[in-house]
């Protein structure tokens, strides 16, 4: 699994881009890159590239519930947009309003709709 993990200064957005095979250990890994480099610059925007993700045909958790997004250091102030290639793939993936406090907003896109992802990362400043 290859990852890069950079502060789009434009948007002020933290961008993670994945490449590869997916597990827990590896995902932590990046999440909590990502959310320090977001802390350091005053963000709580962050796009996550799974588009080219691999996964297990019997397995297709990539690790982004808003429970283990918050045990990776998200917090309920953080939003968080996820490109999928398949997004009818990771339909348990679920774009969740806030149904816990605690947790950071997340919402599915397609890597398609890598602008209506941004768009939506940019409401935030907004509500």
């Amino acid at each position: 699994m290859d990852y890069e993990v950079k502060y789009l200064q434009d948007q002020d957005v933290v961008a993670v881009k994945l490449k590869g095979r997916l597990n827990f250990q590896m995902a932590e890994k990046y999440s909590k890159e990502a959310v320090k480099l977001a802390r350091q610059k005053y963000c709580t925007k962050f796009l996550v590239d799974h588009s080219e993700t691999i996964v297990k045909d019997e397995s297709t958790n990539i690790h982004v519930s808003a429970g283990e997004l918050q045990q990776f250091g998200f917090q309920n102030t953080d939003r968080v947009a996820i490109l999928l290639s398949d997004p009818d793939k990771f339909t348990h993936v679920a774009n969740l309003s806030n149904q816990n406090s605690r947790w950071c907003l997340i919402k599915n896109f397609s890597v398609d709709d890598y602008d209506k992802a941004l768009e939506w990362l940019e409401a935030a400043e907004e509500e």
